[in-house]
């Protein structure tokens, strides 16, 4: 069996849309397993349809989510959000909308989903309001894990840029260390050349003196 830090290194050599193709068709099966699960326990409601079609709006824009993060996420939560509010069986967490929002606090800067956070807590709150089978308990569980999972992509999207600027800084060093150690051999090179000139200097006037005081010399 190979070891663990092998599949992982295969697995970054993958191309990132195939990994999230990989990892929308998990979360997918997770969700309809849940969905399945909830459906058989509660016999008030049914999967429809409807129903299905909506779970699928949820999971296949995923493949996609690292290429347009805000898209997908707006795409995503949306269909969350209209499964929720319809009568239909619940998964146990939104699998699906939860990855959307990691994915973008993952990617994109606080600027944009500081906004897009507070919008989603206003519009979930409105759909909360409106939907007939929501409870104290959905609603903690929900928020629960869109804050989990936004403070996470949150994270990760700061350990990632703290990375990046270490390595500038550490590029940065390497020039300047480079240029420094070019100026130090051009001065080295430049006190050679000035003391052999100065020695040449010396010598032809040392000569002239001599040929003025001695001219038999230059004939020899």
């Amino acid at each position: 069996m190979p070891p663990a830090t092998t599949l992982i290194d295969r697995v970054r050599r993958l191309p990132p849309l195939a990994v999230d193709a990989a990892i929308a068709v998990v979360v997918g099966l997770v969700t309809v397993v849940s969905v399945l699960v909830e459906d058989r326990n509660d016999h008030g409601v049914s999967l429809t349809a409807a129903g299905v079609a909506l779970l699928v709006v949820q999971c296949v824009p995923l493949v996609w989510r690292r290429r347009a993060p805000l898209a997908v996420m707006v795409v995503v939560v949306a269909a969350g959000l209209a499964y929720g509010i319809a009568e239909l069986p619940d998964p146990a967490v939104s699998f699906a909308p939860a990855l959307a929002v990691y994915t973008l606090a993952a990617h994109c800067p606080r600027s944009v989903t500081v906004p897009w956070g507070i919008a989603g807590v206003v519009v979930g709150t409105l759909a909360l309001a409106v939907s007939r089978d929501a409870d104290a308990a959905d609603v903690a569980v929900n928020y629960f894990v869109f804050v989990t999972a936004w403070v996470a992509g949150d994270t990760v999207r700061g350990q990632r840029e703290r990375v990046a600027l270490m390595d500038a800084q550490r590029d940065e060093e390497a020039r300047r260390a480079v240029a420094d150690e070019r100026v130090r051999i051009a001065r080295d090179l430049h006190d050679v050349v000035a003391h052999h000139l100065s020695v040449i200097v010396v010598q032809a006037e040392a000569a002239q003196e001599v040929l003025a005081a001695h001219p038999e010399r230059a004939e020899g």
